[in-house]
């Protein structure tokens, strides 16, 4: 699910496409269950998002 959401510019017309077949199945990956948990009030799990993020924005800004 992440890939879809986080690496794809248009998520939505993916989504669109994957449901006009009859047989789908959407994993959720580590992260996808990670932000669930998170979600869910997961002190360490809210920890580790934000360092993911903090991790995210510094490598844009050194791009």
């Amino acid at each position: 699910m992440g890939d879809i959401f986080h690496r794809e510019p248009h998520p939505d017309l993916i989504i669109k496409e994957l449901m006009k077949h009859k047989d789908i199945d959407i994993q959720c990956g580590n992260l996808d269950i990670v932000w669930m948990r998170a979600a869910l009030g997961s002190m360490p799990l809210i920890a580790t998002l934000i360092r993911v993020a903090a991790s995210c924005i510094c490598t844009k800004l050194n791009a």
